[in-house]
């Protein structure tokens, strides 16, 4: 998932579940997908972890909603995605290693953080400038911040 922007949609605008209507959709990249989340909420059904990181991809909306109604988490902990990135056997190690991507590591309140405003930075902006370096350098370099 490219966590990158909003798309100006709220989860209310598909008429799904009451407890998630305020909540902003993201656009997690552009091959086609069904919504999805990402949480720190295992006990979603359907959830998968993704590494080591305390955040889940996936699972069932209605348990999401359960989560919440049983005190569990908070709706602010859930994130939603339209589309997807997607990688060819080998390409995303490849595209690794020249340098197109810079693996960061973060907390899961920073990936989860939904403070913003529609006027701020994208997430992925907020974390070139917190890890500096040489991601932070490139970033200007190419007026992407």
């Amino acid at each position: 998932v490219a966590l990158t922007t909003r798309t100006g949609s709220l989860l209310g605008d598909f008429d799904l579940l009451d407890g998630f209507m305020t909540r902003p959709v993201h656009w997690g990249g552009p091959a086609k997908s069904s919504m999805f989340l990402v949480h720190p909420h295992p006990m979603v059904k359907g959830a998968q972890r993704l590494g080591a990181s305390g955040l889940c991809e996936g699972g069932s909306l209605e348990d999401a909603q359960a989560c919440v109604n049983e005190g569990q988490g908070s709706s602010l902990s859930f994130r939603f995605f339209v589309g997807k990135v997607r990688w060819g056997q080998g390409q995303l190690d490849g595209e690794l290693s020249s340098g197109t991507w810079f693996p960061v590591r973060c907390s899961e309140g920073f990936v989860l953080d939904e403070s913003e405003s529609l006027q701020d930075q994208p997430l992925w902006a907020k974390l070139a400038s917190a890890v500096g370096g040489e991601v932070l350098d490139l970033g200007e370099k190419y007026d992407l911040l």
